[in-house]
Order: structure tokens, then C-alpha cells, then sequence
């Protein structure tokens, strides 16, 4: 009963009854009529609500007939698509608009190479319709085949006469004489530009923003002169199939959720992939797999095993929310950095210490890619732990780490490693220094891998082309001749290096820690897990311990405040979304006093009731808002838990003959107080994750985005009787 409570498909009731039938059978063979009696009594149960909705939703569709109550939903992605069947359903009149010139959300945008959903099948998906007509293909699918699964839902439920491509929504402002929005939409035509189109203005009682959580494009906030570059560049969520990457040098800027996907699509077609990464990032294995014909043929054919195999991974991936509990840092934290050290030691030891990051696993999003360490073990991949500092006309400006840590052979330097480097390659570190390296003294910024260095000595695949001059670029840190003869400009800074470091030895791998200070101590379980399992003694933690105030760097660490030029044909923006679009919607929303949507932010500091309610903006529903996302399951089912809530308050306004609701302030504070005390105890809080990420507000420490318990919390939450008494009706 606990995976199947409250089915939300409406054929549920359909194969609910031959499905008693069938067990009624089958009890009477085995003689065990509790069971026939608990699944005829279940049955009944199922047969009840799903009457109970279709009464409630036809009274209401009569009612919106009288009144001509009217709704609109911003945004054809999924949580827009489940917004319009359930008003649908209610009998409500929409419409839907979309800035795009095709459905799909987000799903439209993200078009680039090895675009893939990072959640399973069986939850990716819409309760209405839980798999594609001929079945999903794999565990975790790609853009193509969730985008064609969008297109078959609109085709299917007939929503293409409600949608208005083409036709941004400027501003929404709130009527309180008529009790409406006034809704301003500008329609241009595809391709144009949206400030080139016609406004249009109708006004709607109820509003819908379904435009999801992340759709703004984030660049480096240090980066100058983005629009510099002589070459092509562009952001993943705006990627351009025209540009052609076949024997290309490409800078991939970012190390995350887009770019262990990009990188990997890309490198057999580039002649050369620089991942510039500010931050490591936990990346477990993924365990993708394709489906046989006959699961695939179950899962398009036989009624009910999409919904019940969605229910129970839903139910299912409930159970890894226990990750983000500041109680499960011991054995379950320990466990999961050892399984991505292991995958790290397999493919790319000698970058171990850069790819392992320092906090908990959760305090960011946890990556999932069964390539992304194996791509990064390419010939053809260079990963550079920088920061961007500024955009030239030829590539980008990094800045390295203020502390890094020393190669194997450097005195105080040594790096642990289970398994000795590959045949025939040189060991690799992006951050090794010339005097590491045997060579002389060159230009700002040179710090040259072993491999790197070897291209240069062979010609062959560096950062410059050689119809570059030397004088044009003064700071590129490789070029391709007289790297010995070139001195530095005078008005140029130089990285220093001790004089007093030996001639360096052949670079060997030995093993053993850094040398750093022991870790604090911990509990007799944990230091046996660490017995067993070497990987979670790794020596290297880069970051872990900072330099003490007026003196040197710890043992096996080095201060470096060295620049680096990187000369590449296109660049790749995989840097993420601007996090302030989880807290407001893509338009000016005007509530009541004349309030709009920013001001009440920047006031309460996104206070949000369930992540969709304002107090002062009646009859608006915002999807997927803050303190809705997770880090554990699919979102989509929290915007149809979002969508049920809201359904419940418009019955509730359309049975008493009301026009409007609006949750209260004070009812709202209660509840973001509640959610603040929960997740302050989780690995999202700074102080025990270790971390700063879009989670937070920088600011405040607040945890905005995330929620803090399970779906089914979530669910039962939105689905709980409503005391209006809470709630500003009129």
C-alpha cells in the first residue's frame, strides 16, 4: 500500500481490478484469503478516490464555466505539461507560452553533445504518462529520446491547440478591483529577436510558472571581456550545432554537471580539450545501461508496470536522503569517497590530487558519469585547476591556485597512488613547475605538465599555433620555438621558485602522505573502515590545510600565484545557471500594493510556502521555487505534489464562490523557520559540508534551494487537508 498510496494515473483504476481478480484467484488456489480480501479492499479504495476526484473536478469545471475563470501556464516543459493536464482535468481554461520556438523546457536549450538526464527512467517522467509508447531505452536517456517523449505527450493529451510558441511574458501585474492579472506577452517571430515582436495583453485569474529552477546562463563572476574572444564561444544551455569541433582546440570552462557529460561526447572529434576546473566535485559511476526489446516492450505494452516501477524507485531513491543528514558523515560519507577515489586510482592516479575534492559528499551536487574519469585519461584532455580570470582575443586568462601541491619529486612533495603510471606516458600534473621540469626560466605563467612540455619539445599540439609571433603574445604559456633563448618583458612579473631546490631527479612515484597533519580523530568503526580500505587514507587533500600566517606552506604544498594564458580555437561555457532564477520568475510579477516579486525577496529573503506561495501574490503558482529541489530524487515529483496542493486550494475557491487565495506572512515565516532549523543540520550548511555552493545565499548562510526531507514527505505535505485559516480568501 505504501508504494502504490494514492495512484496518480487515471488507467490505475482500470488494471487495479483485474488485478484483484487475479489475486482472488490465486488466494483461493493457495487457500490464503487475507490476501484476496486486502487487495479487494485495496481496489475499492483506489475505485473511491479516483470517483471522488472526477466529481470534485467536474463541479469545478462547471463553476469555471460560469465565472470565466481562466489560467496560464508560463512554460512548455514538463512541470508546464503537468500543470496543463491537471487544469484540464479540473476544467479549467489555459493557455500555455513559451519563449522557445519548440516544447521541451529545458531540454530544448541544452542541446549540446551527451546531454543526458542524470535521473532514471522510471521517475524522469510524468505520472499521467509514465513511459514513451515504444518504452524507454536505457536507465539514464539523452536529450533526443526525452525531448521526443515531451513532443509524444503533447501529441497525445491534444495540447498543441492550448500552446503559444514564440511569446515571451514581459509582465504580470495583479488587479485587486477585478481580481486578475494583467498579463503583457510580446510574440516575435522564430528566430527573431523577442524585442522585435508585437505585445499582446489579456488578463488571466491564475498563473502558472512552470520555467523551472535553472534556465539563466552563469558565467565567471571574475571574467572580463566575455564578448572578446576572436573565435566562437558559447554556453551549454546555448549551444550551436554550426560550430563544427573536428580537429579543433577546445576550452571547456567548468567541471560539472554539464561538463562531465560535454567532455566526453566531444574528445574523439577535438584536436585538443582543456578542461579548465576551479572546483573537484564528487563524480560516482553512473551504471547506465540500455534496455532489451522485451523489458522495453513490457514497458510500452502491459498496463501499470511503468506507473509501479515509478512508484517504487520513487520510494526507493528516498532511502539515499539519508547522504545528506550531518548524522551520516561517518560510515556512509567514508563509503562514498572511497568508491569515487577507487574509480579515480583506476584511471587517472597521478590527478588524484586534484580531482578529489575536500568537502562532504552532498554539500555540492553529486555527479554521476562512467566516463568522465576515464575521458580525462585521454591523451588528447588536459585538466588545468584554475580560475578564469579574464577573456582575450586568442583564449582565456587563468589564475592558479594560491596553494597547490608539490610534485612527487620535489622535496616535501610526494603523492600516493595504488597502481604505477601507464606505459609509455610521462606522469602527469598541469601544475609542475620549469625548474621541475628541467627547463629554464620563461615567461609569466608557464607552467608546463611533463606531457605538455614533451608536445612542445616534439611540436606538436600545444597551446599557441605557430603562425603566432612571440611579441603578440607576451604571457602564452606555451609556444612552440625558443623556449630557451625567450626572456621575459621587463614590465612582465616573474613566478619565482626557490633557488635553493636541488637539480630534480627522474620522476618516480612513491607512496605515502603528504606529510600533513594527521586528520581529526575518529570513531574506532570509521578507523577500521580506513584499515580496510586504503583509498580513504589517500595522503593529498588539496585545500585541507592553509598556510599558517607569516609562514611557509605546509609540507607537500607550495604558494603559487602564477597566470596562465590558454589559446584555443572555442570556447565552452559549462558553468551552470544563475541560482536567483530558482527564486524568481523570468518576468516583472506585480503582486498587491504594487509589490513586485524582487522586492519581496530581497525583503524576506525568499520565503516561500511549500516553494510556490507568496504572501501578497494571489492566485500564483511557481513550480519547482525555493526549497523544492533535490539532491536524491526527481523533481518532477515535487511539482506535481506542487500541482495537487494547488488543485485542492482552486477547488476550495471555486466550491465557496471565491476569486482569489493567498497564503499568509506570518504562516509562511513559521514554515521557512521550520525548514531553516532542519536543514542547518544538513551537509548543505557550510559548517558541516565543508562548501559554498548555489544551494546557499552567501549573504545570510541560508539554505534556499534545497529541501530538506523526502519526496514522500513532501507529498503527503501538499496533500494534507488545508486549514485555510492560514490563507487570505476573497
Amino acid at each position: 500500500v505504501s508504494v502504490l498510496n494514492w495512484p496518480a494515473t487515471m488507467h490505475v483504476g482500470a488494471w487495479a481490478a483485474p488485478a484483484a481478480a487475479a489475486l482472488l484467484w490465486w488466494a483461493d488456489y493457495v487457500n490464503v484469503w487475507w490476501v484476496a480480501v486486502a487487495a479487494a479492499v485495496y481496489a475499492g479504495w483506489v475505485a473511491w478516490q479516483r470517483w471522488v476526484l472526477l466529481l470534485r473536478r467536474r463541479r469545478t469545471a462547471a463553476r469555471c464555466a460560469v465565472t470565466g475563470f481562466r489560467a496560464l501556464v508560463v512554460g512548455c516543459g514538463l512541470s508546464g505539461i503537468a500543470a496543463a493536464l491537471r487544469l484540464r482535468a479540473l476544467g479549467i481554461p489555459f493557455i500555455m507560452v513559451d519563449a522557445a520556438n519548440d516544447v521541451g523546457g529545458t531540454w530544448t536549450h541544452n542541446r549540446y553533445p551527451g546531454a543526458q538526464c542524470d535521473s532514471p527512467t522510471y521517475t524522469y517522467s510524468l505520472s499521467e504518462y509514465p513511459a514513451p509508447a515504444k518504452g524507454w531505452s536505457r536507465h539514464f536517456p539523452f536529450q533526443p529520446e526525452i525531448l521526443a517523449y515531451i513532443r509524444e505527450v503533447v501529441e497525445v493529451h491534444n495540447l498543441t491547440p492550448y500552446i503559444r510558441l514564440n511569446t515571451r511574458v514581459v509582465s504580470a501585474r495583479w488587479d485587486p478591483e477585478y481580481l486578475v492579472y494583467h498579463v503583457t506577452m510580446r510574440r516575435h517571430a522564430p528566430g527573431a529577436p523577442p524585442a522585435a515582436g508585437e505585445e499582446v495583453y489579456e488578463a488571466f485569474h491564475c498563473v502558472f510558472s512552470a520555467v523551472g529552477m535553472l534556465g539563466v546562463p552563469r558565467y565567471p563572476q571574475g571574467a572580463r571581456q566575455v564578448g572578446g574572444f576572436r573565435g566562437p564561444q558559447m554556453h551549454t544551455s546555448q549551444w550551436d550545432p554550426s560550430v563544427g569541433l573536428e580537429g579543433k582546440t577546445v576550452a571547456v570552462v567548468g567541471s560539472a554537471a554539464s561538463a562531465i557529460q560535454l567532455v566526453p561526447a566531444i574528445a574523439k572529434a577535438a584536436k585538443h580539450v582543456y578542461v579548465i576546473q576551479r572546483t573537484p566535485n564528487w563524480v560516482l559511476p553512473q551504471d547506465d545501461r540500455e534496455f532489451g526489446a522485451l523489458w522495453r516492450w513490457c514497458l510500452a505494452t502491459l498496463p501499470g508496470v511503468a506507473a509501479v516501477l515509478r512508484q517504487v524507485y520513487l520510494r526507493a531513491s528516498d532511502c539515499r536522503h539519508y547522504l545528506f543528514l550531518r548524522s551520516a558523515h561517518g560510515v556512509v560519507q567514508q563509503l562514498l569517497k572511497w568508491r569515487c577515489g577507487r574509480c579515480i586510482r583506476a584511471h587517472v592516479p597521478d590527478l588524484a590530487a586534484h580531482l578529489t575534492p575536500t568537502y562532504a559528499v552532498g554539500c555540492k551536487r553529486v555527479l554521476l558519469s562512467d566516463r568522465w574519469y576515464e575521458t580525462l585519461a585521454r591523451p588528447n584532455v588536459e585538466l588545468l585547476p584554475c580560475e578564469v580570470k579574464e577573456v582575450t582575443a586568442h583564449g582565456l586568462r587563468c589564475g592558479m591556485p594560491s596553494l597547490r601541491a608539490l610534485p612527487p619529486h620535489l622535496p616535501g612533495g610526494q603523492r600516493r597512488t595504488t597502481s604505477p603510471p601507464r606505459t609509455g606516458s610521462p606522469l602527469r600534473s598541469p601544475l609542475l613547475s620549469p625548474h621541475a621540469l628541467g627547463l629554464p626560466p620563461v615567461h609569466q605563467g608557464s607552467l608546463l605538465s611533463p606531457r605538455n612540455a614533451s608536445r612542445e619539445r616534439m611540436g606538436r599540439g600545444g597551446y599557441s599555433p605557430s603562425s603566432m609571433s612571440d611579441t603578440a603574445f607576451p604571457s602564452s604559456p606555451l609556444r612552440r620555438r625558443n623556449l630557451r633563448s625567450a626572456s621575459p618583458p621587463a614590465a612582465s612579473p616573474r613566478v619565482t621558485f626557490s633557488p635553493s631546490l636541488p637539480a630534480p631527479p627522474r620522476p618516480t612515484l612513491r607512496s605515502g602522505g603528504l606529510g600533513a597533519p594527521p586528520p581529526p580523530a575518529e570513531g574506532a568503526f570509521s578507523t577500521t573502515l580506513r584499515a580496510l580500505m586504503p583509498g580513504l587514507s589517500g595522503g593529498w587533500e588539496p585545500g585541507r590545510y592553509a598556510p599558517p600566517a607569516g609562514g611557509s606552506p605546509p609540507r607537500g604544498y607550495a604558494a603559487s600565484t602564477a597566470v596562465t594564458d590558454v589559446v584555443a580555437d572555442v570556447i565552452v561555457w559549462a558553468t551552470g545557471f544563475d541560482p536567483r532564477a530558482t527564486c524568481l520568475a523570468p518576468f516583472q510579477l506585480i503582486g498587491e500594493g504594487g509589490v513586485t516579486q524582487d522586492q519581496y525577496v530581497r525583503h524576506n529573503g525568499a520565503e516561500y510556502y511549500l516553494g510556490s506561495m507568496m504572501p501578497g501574490f494571489p492566485n500564483f503558482f511557481q513550480l519547482l521555487g525555493p526549497n523544492s529541489a533535490l539532491g536524491h530524487n526527481s523533481v518532477l515529483a515535487m511539482s506535481e505534489a506542487q500541482l495537487d496542493h494547488a488543485e485542492a486550494l482552486l477547488h476550495y475557491l471555486h466550491h465557496h464562490n471565491l476569486h482569489s487565495i493567498a497564503v499568509k506572512a506570518n504562516y509562511t515565516g513559521t514554515y521557512n523557520d521550520s525548514l531553516q532549523h532542519r536543514l542547518a543540520q544538513s551537509v548543505w550548511a557550510a559548517r558541516h559540508g565543508g562548501c559554498s555552493s548555489w544551494y546557499a545565499d552567501e549573504a545570510t548562510g541560508k539554505v534556499l534551494a534545497m529541501w530538506p526531507g523526502t519526496v514522500a514527505e513532501f507529498q503527503e505535505r501538499c496533500r494534507a487537508p488545508v486549514d485555510f485559516a492560514h490563507f487570505a480568501v476573497q
